[in-house]
């Protein structure tokens, strides 16, 4: 049946562990037939994890070992962390096995991550990671900002990075040996980097690491950690679709703090319900592969983290297909998690 994880609005500090861990064990059912299968939808929002001790890997990490899962990590400040290179930022560890699950991080900032600042295993069910910012993490000359898991043969990866920035790394800023291609993102450290809309130098941080006094500061101090200068070549310059765009409806600003999920990070104040949040699409696309896409009668469901109004389903929810609207029916299933729809052609 189905699962449904909320980790919302925590400030986590000073564990021995990894201070955010999502671990699915379940069966491997690559098969969807509806929310009747073994079937997990789960958000990761707003939380602030800094101060992690050594021996852990990292802030935030999922593993996701089976299929038919669906993973939101969105607005999370995560900082410091060990200090050896296993503790990073924000952490992905699958299995090959594991090809159809649906992972969206989305608006976070990784620093001071001792391994680094996103990590992901070669293979299984890769990310999208859109609208992040790793700064100032990593100390040794293999961590990045932005990297396939080092026991990757070289060019091996297939995440998918978009409207980033990546500085002051302890490597490169992005992990180029093990094939990461970003695109529509600033990387410091590389003057005129390769790949479709990449920038490089400076971004220009209104508020930066330097003006912390120290990493035990409040939990105000982190929420706009990062933001840019009107000026940064950052401003703007994200992918010019109008699906990106900021929620001023100016073209998407790289970083953290752009997009149409821009706002501030970290925690919001305290009591804030667990906001309603789209989470992935079942059955999923094997996006390693490409193989496994919807036909065009194929039944889709969407998976939520709170229950959906069914009165509103229909008028929230668009599908198209090469950029013509899909008729069809949406029911609502699950307990409000889940809306099925139904094509009619």
């Amino acid at each position: 049946g189905l699962a449904v994880i909320n980790v919302f609005n925590n400030d986590l500090h000073g564990s021995d562990d990894e201070a955010i861990n999502i671990e699915d064990r379940r069966d491997d059912d690559e098969d969807f037939d509806g929310p009747d299968d073994s079937v997990l939808v789960c958000y990761v929002g707003h939380n602030l994890a800094r101060n992690g001790s050594d021996g852990s890997d990292g802030a935030i990490e999922l593993q996701y070992r089976a299929d038919n899962g669906a993973f939101l990590v969105e607005r999370n400040f995560t900082g410091g962390g060990g200090q050896d290179s296993s503790e990073v930022g924000i952490e992905c560890e699958t299995q090959a096995s594991s090809l159809r699950n649906y992972v969206r991080i989305a608006n976070n900032v990784a620093t001071l991550g001792s391994g680094g600042g996103f990590l992901w295993d070669p293979y299984g069910s890769f990310p999208q990671l859109v609208n992040n910012t790793s700064a100032y993490a990593g100390q040794y000359s293999n961590n990045h900002g932005f990297e396939n898991d080092t026991d990757a043969d070289d060019g091996d990866d297939q995440a998918f990075v978009l409207n980033c920035i990546s500085s002051h790394s302890g490597g490169g800023d992005v992990d180029r040996d093990g094939g990461v291609s970003p695109y529509y993102t600033l990387i410091r450290d590389e003057l005129a980097p390769y790949g479709l809309g990449n920038i490089g130098g400076e971004p220009w941080y209104a508020k930066g690491i330097q003006e912390l006094n120290t990493f035990g500061s409040g939990p105000e101090a982190f929420s706009d950690l990062f933001t840019l200068m009107s000026t940064s070549p950052a401003v703007d310059a994200g992918h010019p679709d109008s699906r990106y765009d900021d929620p001023d409806g100016s073209r998407n600003d790289m970083g953290a703090y752009g997009g149409p999920g821009a706002g501030p990070l970290g925690l919001v104040s305290q009591g804030t319900d667990t906001p309603l949040r789209y989470i992935g699409i079942f059955p999923a696309v094997d996006l390693f592969t490409g193989a496994a896409l919807p036909a065009d009668a194929e039944t889709l469901w969407f998976g939520f983290n709170q229950p959906v109004d069914p009165g509103s389903a229909a008028s929230q929810i668009e599908v198209g297909n090469d950029g013509l609207p899909v008729p069809g029916t949406f029911t609502v299933e699950a307990g409000g998690h889940m809306v099925r729809f139904e094509p009619t052609t």
